[in-house]
């Protein structure tokens, strides 16, 4: 707000809010598994914005993907929550563990999933959706097994600015894989 003087009227002027940016990231340590084994997978949500930004709320994840599969068990942690509210900068993991119950040689592909959040925007609630990515398993075979997953370190940058995008590329397979 300006206040008036000579030259000028009394002026508000609204400036528009940062707005969240989310980043949904599912990876797993060991991707090639063999009948036995337990996979360990974590789902991490991270809101990138800038301090100051809007903050998410009514974050849901539900990592049911396995569930109508004969090739895994649940062994323990958590693969549904829905958390309240994540600040700009702030990040947590859900982290849930599967035994392998085949002895089948397969390859599997844990499908993309949708996280829904939510956001106020002058006092407008205002429903979202961030994609999780793919994840590639090998199960009872000594392949490699690439995963990429694509990630930022922050958002919102100046007019005309740019963002660092890493892209990492992990064989955390058996295998040997070139090229």
């Amino acid at each position: 707000t300006l206040e008036p003087e000579d030259n000028f009227p009394l002026m508000r002027i609204d400036v528009a809010q940062v707005l969240p940016s989310v980043i949904v990231t599912r990876d797993i340590q060991k991707a090639s598994l063999n009948e036995g084994e337990i996979a360990t997978i974590g789902v991490r949500v991270r809101n990138i914005a800038p301090l100051g930004a809007t903050p998410i709320s009514n974050i849901s994840i539900n990592e049911d993907w396995w569930k109508d599969m004969t090739e895994f068990e649940f062994e323990d942690g958590e693969t549904n929550r829905t958390l309240g509210f994540l600040a700009p900068q702030g990040q947590f993991t859900l982290v849930y563990r599967l035994r392998v119950t085949s002895s089948d040689k397969e390859e599997i592909l844990v499908p993309s999933n949708l996280i829904s959040y939510s956001y106020s925007v002058q006092d407008e609630v205002v429903t979202d959706e961030v994609n999780i990515n793919e994840l590639a398993l090998v199960l009872n075979d000594i392949s490699p097994v690439i995963n990429i997953f694509a990630s930022a370190e922050k958002s919102n940058p100046s007019i005309l600015g740019s963002i660092p995008v890493n892209l990492t590329i992990q064989n955390n397979g058996n295998g040997h894989a070139t090229n």
